[in-house]
């Protein structure tokens, strides 16, 4: 018989390790040792990929918010859009927050009507209509704006038959498109 047979059978049995239950005590960091530097950038990490990770979904979700108007305010009867008809189609989303700043505009300016203070209140968001209102037309006359792409029956067929999914987001083919 060989030596390791032999060993192996006569082997004496180990208890297993029991692992502690309860509290255990945690040790204190001194604030300028490594370990500390360790924790701290383990905590800055964590933040930081929260952070990225609430600014996707963020971005995610604005992007389906913008590609259901468009999935809205097509006419579903069309096979595909020409370039000139996704043009108009872009026009009437740009101006697609005109009635509402009209409104604010309109309360501001009603002083029989509200209170100074209460006029201010819709300045914020007067602001951020402008803003976005001024950056989507740069895109769109500059860069050029993303849409999806409707100019094949294809894509058009895909387009219409998404229903706002986010997961389903990387089937649907943008476009940029730029004002003539």
């Amino acid at each position: 018989k060989s030596l390791t047979t032999c060993t192996t059978k006569h082997r004496s049995r180990t208890m297993p390790k029991v692992k502690k239950t309860g509290k255990q005590k945690t040790k204190v960091v001194h604030p300028s040792s490594r370990k500390a530097a360790q924790l701290v950038r383990e905590a800055h990490r964590k933040e930081r990929l929260e952070r990225r990770k609430a600014e996707r979904s963020l971005a995610v979700s604005n992007k389906v918010v913008k590609l259901m108007w468009f999935r809205e305010h097509i006419d579903e009867t069309k096979l595909f859009y020409t370039t000139s008809e996704m043009l108009e189609l872009i026009e009437s989303y740009l101006r697609r927050l005109d009635d509402e700043l009209e409104e604010l505009v309109r309360l501001q300016s009603d002083k029989t009507h509200f209170a100074s203070h209460y006029r201010q209140q819709h300045a914020s968001k007067e602001d951020t209509i402008r803003s976005v209102m001024v950056r989507e037309r740069e895109l769109f006359e500059g860069a050029g704006f993303e849409a999806p792409d409707l100019r094949t029956q294809k894509l058009f067929k895909i387009f219409v038959e998404w229903k706002g999914e986010e997961n389903l987001l990387p089937k649907i083919a943008l476009a940029k498109y730029r004002s003539e």
